[in-house]
């Protein structure tokens, strides 16, 4: 019964899309109603003898389609089998219908990272590939090397990783496709992070400063590109606000802007965020033209990247959205 069920049509019924192949892999959005990110990251394996499956977004595997029935539909491992039975000897439209599970608060899930930060192979981080990232994301090479980026090559994928650290000392990291097109574009180890991106640069919070929350990794380098003292740290996606990290911001008692992504998930973060913190959370918005800080910062921000460097001892939240202000009334900074 279960080496008749073809594992990649059973994704394919309860995903959003067709799924798209690579050498290796059949590639989907996530199927977890808490991984909102629009990347398909879900990959199925091609290979016959195999029946693995993982998230390289949100780190969830498993192993076969009854692991994908009990994970992502909440079957018992009874009714798994009992479905499946049914599916491989009956017609579609007489079966049960599958449904995505409604959105829940993800449970805290730590899991430790067990692959090695220096295994991956190397690549000198220098010419064109270290320009294309200054050029592309408009960082500058202090900001590059402060966050200790990398140029990688996984499986013969050439990628810029992103470490984590925690007392200077890398203990998670996402590596991100160099080139368009590559699934998944980003990729990270098995496990999930111990701390946020960027959570050494807490260390240097003083008493009154505003801590600034942002969805993605890109964005913590970006802020700091435009405000080096910032006490800022980064969630890898809004689905992986591990409820933890929360718990020790509200401890801080400070107040905290909070930068999420202009779509459903980022609402979703801040309404989250809100939850905890209270009124010490403060929505920070980038204009609506952008998805993100990231994106606002490329199109017009680095061009006043000075006067931002001159803002330091004011609150980077306030500062963004003062400029997003007078940005939408036509005015000068």
């Amino acid at each position: 019964m279960v080496a008749r069920t073809d594992l990649a049509e059973l994704v394919r019924e309860l995903s959003d899309g067709e799924g798209r192949p690579n050498a290796s892999w059949f590639v989907f959005r996530c199927l977890s109603p808490t991984h909102e990110d629009r990347t398909p990251s879900f990959c199925v394996s091609k290979r016959s003898d195999s029946a693995k499956w993982k998230c390289f977004g949100c780190g969830v595997e498993g192993s076969g389609p009854i692991d994908v029935l009990v994970r992502f539909q909440g079957m018992s491992v009874p009714a798994a089998i009992q479905w499946l039975g049914e599916r491989c000897g009956a017609r579609l439209e007489d079966r049960p219908a599958l449904s995505r599970p409604k959105p829940a608060k993800p449970v805290p899930m730590d899991r430790p990272v067990t692959e090695s930060f220096e295994a991956a192979e190397r690549v000198k981080f220098s010419g064109e590939y270290r320009d294309r990232l200054i050029r592309t994301r408009r960082w500058s090479n202090e900001t590059i090397d402060m966050f200790g980026i990398e140029f990688v090559r996984i499986r013969g994928v050439l990628r810029y990783r992103f470490p984590f650290r925690a007392n200077h000392r890398p203990v998670y990291w996402q590596d991100r496709a160099i080139a368009d097109g590559v699934t998944p574009k980003w990729l990270g180890p098995t496990g999930t992070p111990r701390v946020p991106f960027g959570a050494d640069l807490l260390r240097r919070r003083q008493p009154n400063d505003q801590i600034v929350l942002l969805e993605g990794v890109p964005d913590v380098v970006t802020l700091i590109e435009l405000f080096p003292g910032a006490a800022v740290i980064g969630v890898p996606g809004a689905q992986n606000l591990n409820p933890r990290w929360m718990d020790t911001l509200k401890a801080l008692e400070r107040d905290v802007a909070v930068i999420a992504d202009n779509d459903q998930a980022g609402e979703t973060m801040r309404a989250r965020v809100r939850d905890v913190l209270g009124d010490k959370a403060r929505d920070v918005y980038v204009p609506a033209e952008f998805n993100d800080l990231s994106d606002w910062h490329v199109a017009e921000l680095y061009k006043d990247h000075d006067w931002f460097r001159s803002q330091s001892s004011a609150r980077p939240g306030d500062v963004l959205e003062q400029y997003a202000d007078l940005r939408a009334e036509g005015g000068e900074r």
